[in-house]
């Protein structure tokens, strides 16, 4: 538990680093939302009343948050308070109506969002930023929404909630002046593409939390005679440590180069139980997640579609099972598909005949909806057995074209799993997650 709120309060390895002469931009106004996750709701026995998205209310320069961007590059929030976020809600019986602000978080990119007396309700994390409408639109989206300890003291199992999942979190923010970037200062225009002389050369660096998602019918009851299937998701973050420039296209953004397609990096992960015996049992794989965006992170790279040279990169749990609402045809809506797409010895997607692009016309106008238990690594629950400690491993591994050192794309964590029971209804109960050791990389 200890390490998972580390974890939770602080991710290490992406630090905030800053240049000496960082620009700051304060937001005019904005909005955020938080979008409920239904299996991570109703493991919680949380149950929402309205919608979490408020009006753009306008700020006032003496509180209103800051944004660091050097080159037109965000790099993290400075000092000030976002807009306002309500928390609407019903945990059991009670309701809970509180009015937040967010202030920034000890990493420099996370949230937290406060009452007026300061107690942290939420946490955004693993946000994902872009610029927008010439620079003066700065949007985050694909966080981890988590409870944060003034909410965990009004749920039934209270500190055992700190830190659990709630959904998406969101936030867009006008700024008073736009975000430019100058391209001499920018490391990857023009990018540096793989080649003989140009390494490509992404790790993975941590697996950073670990959350299960969802139970199935009729839904997890720990050690009890139900056998459901469970879905679990990491939160993961790479770098490119490589000297080379890696696309990294979203599905369908055109034939780009340097590969004349819509090339993207894949993620799978797996998860492994220790027996008795010393022997090791797979016990769950995922399908694959297609990566989308870049939010290049400790380094001069302004490109959203590539990871430049040193650049490092995170992906939330949320990101990682996707949708949760909404169809496959939105921008943003799926992310996940079947192993049996990609090509492994090439790096390739084989969109054509796919379940996004089932009749080869090459836009997604006909793609397949998937239900929330498929292309998601599902464990028998009958699998989880809280009395074994370092007996876990979660495995996750980027796939990425043109690599030229596959054994540090991927890596694995030691975890243990936890069974909370509902303490009172409606809460379904849940399987805690929790990282064990450090992670290294190498297959399990």
């Amino acid at each position: 538990m200890i390490r998972l709120l580390l974890n939770f309060f602080l991710l290490a390895s992406c630090a905030l680093i800053l240049p000496a002469q960082a620009k700051v931009v304060t937001a005019q106004s904005g909005f955020a939302e938080l979008r409920y996750h239904p299996g991570a709701m109703a493991a919680l026995g949380i149950r929402p009343i309205s919608a979490n998205e408020t009006v753009q209310p306008l700020l006032t320069a003496v509180d209103a948050i800051q944004v660091i961007a050097p080159n037109g590059h965000f790099q993290g929030f400075g000092a000030g308070l976002t807009p306002d976020l309500r928390l609407h809600l019903l945990a059991g019986e009670q309701r809970i109506d509180q009015l937040l602000r967010a202030q920034a978080g000890s990493d420099g990119r996370s949230l937290d969002w406060i009452d007026s007396k300061s107690q942290v309700w939420l946490r955004f994390d693993y946000l994902h930023s872009q610029l927008e409408r010439s620079g003066t639109e700065l949007s985050f989206r694909n966080g981890n929404a988590r409870v944060g300890p003034a909410l965990a003291r009004q749920l039934s199992d209270k500190s055992e909630s700190e830190g659990a999942l709630l959904g998406e979190g969101r936030l867009r923010l006008t700024l008073s002046e736009a975000l430019v970037s100058d391209p001499r200062f920018n490391s990857c225009s023009p990018p540096t593409w793989p080649s003989a002389k140009a390494i490509a050369d992404v790790a993975l660096i941590g697996i950073d939390s670990v959350f299960q998602m969802r139970c199935s019918t009729p839904g997890c009851d720990g050690p009890g005679a139900n056998n459901p299937k469970v879905v679990i998701a990491p939160s993961a973050t790479l770098q490119n440590v490589g000297n080379a420039d890696i696309p990294w296209y979203q599905k369908f953004s055109g034939n780009l180069p340097p590969y004349g397609n819509d090339q993207h990096p894949f993620l799978v992960w797996n998860m492994y139980k220790i027996e008795s015996d010393g022997s090791l049992r797979q016990i769950g794989q995922s399908g694959t997640k297609h990566a989308f965006v870049t939010i290049p992170m400790n380094c001069s790279c302004g490109d959203n579609q590539l990871l430049g040279r040193q650049c490092v990169d995170i992906y939330s749990a949320v990101t990682n099972d996707t949708p949760t609402v909404g169809d496959c045809t939105e921008p943003d809506g799926c992310h996940q598909g079947p192993r049996r797409e990609i090509l492994p010895l090439s790096g390739e997607w084989a969109r054509c005949g796919s379940i996004y692009d089932p009749d080869c016309d090459g836009n997604n106008s006909d793609a397949v909806a998937y239900g929330p238990f498929e292309h998601r690594m599902l464990i028998d629950e009958a699998d989880l057995d809280e009395s074994l400690v370092e007996k876990y491993l979660i495995e996750a591994w980027y796939l990425v074209r043109d690599d030229a050192f596959t054994e540090n794309n991927i890596g694995s964590q030691f975890v243990n799993v936890d069974w909370l029971p509902p303490a009172a209804p409606p809460a379904q109960g849940r399987w805690n997650i929790q990282i064990a050791r450090d992670f290294k990389n190498g297959s399990a």
